[in-house]
């Protein structure tokens, strides 16, 4: 009887583990199974070369270039060449970057690059700007990020008629700007002339602080030009300018 009773409790423990190995065998063919519908779906890679933008820098302390990082993926079947640097501004106009630093080169799969672009945003401070990278024979990417503020401005400039010899103008760095700036210049378009001042009060290069303001006596003889417009504008190290229209007297 009790040789009856341990079959009976082998029978049973063998027929637990066939339903154990059963049930295994068919979840993992259910999971192939499903797998392999969907994951040509969900993990479809590309067929081109694909670059992403990383990251895009601006810097307030200097308008005559921005950083943009590059990255050619791993899963990337083949090596990217970068062929071009575009920005597209709110007006839309596409400005294209004539010069990095390094030169535009090729990425390997997943390699990654920062290039220098100089392209001078001083006009397009405080707004949305589209960076696009274009490359050969496959899908380029784009960026839209936003520019520091930088708010430089002029007075109209004051000819006084008792002093044909020198003009005034006074120059604003707004509180909201992001970084001083450094004035190393005050010019002045008339009749088609242009006119670098080289003589100024204070001295130049003139350090201009964010929420402050300058004013510049500058030494021209204007006599010359009564009743023309004059546009005097002021640049600066960082590459911003400021310009200003009036009638001389």
């Amino acid at each position: 009887m009790r040789l009856i009773h341990d079959v009976k409790s082998v029978s049973k423990l063998f027929f637990i583990l066939l339903l154990l190995i059963s049930f295994i065998v068919g979840a993992l063919l259910s999971y192939v199974w499903t797998m392999g519908y969907y994951a040509p779906q969900v993990f479809h890679l590309p067929k081109k070369t694909s670059v992403t933008i990383e990251k895009v820098e601006f810097f307030p302390e200097n308008a005559t270039y921005f950083n943009v990082t590059l990255l050619n993926p791993s899963y990337s079947p083949s090596t990217a060449t970068i062929e071009q640097i575009l920005v597209l501004t709110n007006d839309d106009l596409i400005h294209k970057v004539t010069d990095t630093s390094p030169s535009l080169s090729s990425l390997a799969p997943g390699d990654f690059q920062t290039f220098q672009a100089f392209w001078n945003w001083g006009n397009y401070t405080g707004q949305l700007v589209n960076v696009i990278v274009l490359i050969a024979d496959g899908s380029g990417p784009a960026l839209k990020v936003g520019t520091p503020v930088m708010n430089l401005a002029t007075t109209s400039p004051v000819f006084n008629a008792s002093d044909t010899l020198h003009f005034k103008v006074t120059v604003h760095n707004d509180a909201a700007s992001q970084a001083k700036v450094d004035i190393t210049e005050v010019v002045v378009d008339v009749r088609g002339e242009r006119v670098t001042i080289e003589e100024v009060s204070p001295l130049l290069p003139l350090p201009l602080q964010p929420n402050s303001d300058v004013l510049l006596t500058c030494s021209w003889n204007w006599s010359g030009y009564s009743g023309e417009n004059a546009k005097v504008t002021i640049h600066t190290l960082q590459g911003f300018a400021a310009s200003s229209l009036t009638p001389i007297p």
